[in-house]
């Protein structure tokens, strides 16, 4: 009898682990109190049944499952505890003894470097630089920092037109117009970023920027101002994938200066400093220090509602500004770190992610644009073919 104990025991342990889950999860809901910022959509539950319902499902419950978010922050903690001397002691050794002959005194000249080669390193999403600086490696980050993703010289002419095609019926309307491109982190901090090899100077990116300029485009791709500012401040997070406060105001006042509108300079503006710890790349990867930060306070005379959908993917500002002027922003994540500027200097400020373009209050706000009303198209470096797509949309709806 009693030899039947332990298989019993072990039976029932075993559907006690299979069923204590989703008995977590009926009781005490999804773990919502904090978020790993993962730069996906978290996979939804399936609403009918097809041959992929059950790949379906096990996605949804695998996202959704109670503690999932304090479960992987503990692993990406123990996991950079036991390889945290490793990355800090013994990689760069490695790395030292293993240097190309690309790794020269041209390349760290380019790259403002005096320190040895440093092989890259990567975990998810994530590329661990120098001096606990982190990089984001989705979306093909490294191409654009590596200059092998160059666009075939055949494509620049049909984004001129998209380009222009949009500008012109913009103007038409009175409607003032600006392309923004937020140059990747890694663009602006080569110093501290991994060591690769570059393939071609000017990168992707430059040379976009270079032609449609040159086009009477109203484009801006502030990588030089950012690399002459960084000088006095640091302007992206160093374990974040985003702008801080000062990058974001800065490109603002370029934007403004762009479209001949008033800007207030950054060195007028009160700048407090403060302090962050870790960053989205953080969260990725587990590992965080702490780092400075600044907080810039901007025309606190002037209030603003704000009335938010779609988890805040699309956000409606209305100022106390005295202007009649509206602002339609289409942006990505960078858009969070001066949306709260824009806001204040315009009466009603629509304000999205580039996903929640569909939207009937977008589409109201696109159409009800007026002359002196100012569009702005603000889409991160990696997400340049994003802004090419995105016009196409803006020109067959404005038409």
């Amino acid at each position: 009898m009693k030899t039947n104990i332990i298989p019993k025991l072990s039976i029932l342990l075993f559907i006690l682990l299979l069923i204590l889950p989703t008995l977590l999860y009926f009781t005490i809901g999804e773990n919502t109190a904090q978020t790993l910022e993962e730069k996906r959509s978290l996979a939804e539950s399936p609403d009918h049944f097809d041959e992929n319902y059950f790949n379906n499902l096990e996605n949804w419950y695998n996202d959704h499952a109670p503690y999932r978010i304090s479960l992987i922050t503990l692993q990406k903690q123990l996991a950079q505890k036991y390889n945290g001397f490793y990355r800090n002691r013994i990689h760069p050794i490695l790395s030292a003894s293993l240097t190309p002959d690309w790794y020269n005194e041209e390349y760290k000249q380019w790259a403002g470097l005096n320190t040895p080669y440093l092989a890259p390193m990567e975990d998810y999403l994530v590329e661990y630089g120098r001096e606990d600086w982190l990089y984001y490696n989705g979306d093909n980050s490294t191409g654009f920092f590596r200059g092998n993703n160059l666009l075939d010289p055949d494509e620049l002419p049909h984004w001129k037109d998209s380009f222009a095609s949009l500008q012109k019926l913009c103007e038409g309307k009175g409607i003032r117009i600006a392309y923004l491109i937020v140059p990747n982190k890694e663009q602006v901090y080569p110093e501290y970023m991994a060591s690769y090899k570059i393939e071609n100077l000017p990168k992707r990116e430059e040379r976009i920027f270079q032609y449609l300029a040159e086009n009477h485009i109203p484009i801006l791709y502030p990588l030089e101002d950012f690399k002459e500012l960084k000088a006095d401040h640091t302007i992206y997070f160093q374990q974040d994938s985003h702008w801080n406060q000062i990058g974001a105001y800065y490109a603002m006042t370029k934007v403004y200066e762009l479209l001949g509108m008033p800007a207030i300079p950054l060195n007028e503006v009160q700048i407090s400093e403060t302090t962050k710890t870790g960053g989205d790349l953080s969260n990725f990867s587990g590992y965080a220090t702490q780092y400075p930060d600044y907080l810039i306070t901007y025309k606190p005379e002037i209030t603003f509602t704000t009335e938010s959908y779609n988890d805040g993917r699309l956000e409606i500002f209305t100022s106390s500004a005295e202007t009649e002027n509206d602002l339609v922003l289409i942006g990505d994540s960078m858009r969070d770190h001066n949306k709260d500027f824009y806001a204040r200097d315009f009466k009603k400020s629509t304000i999205l992610f580039r996903s929640e373009l569909e939207d009937p209050i977008v589409t109201n706000a696109l159409l009800e644009m007026k002359a002196g009303d100012v569009l702005l198209l603000q889409i991160t470096e990696r997400h340049d073919e994003a802004a090419y797509n995105v016009i196409q949309y803006l020109l067959d709806l404005l038409k």
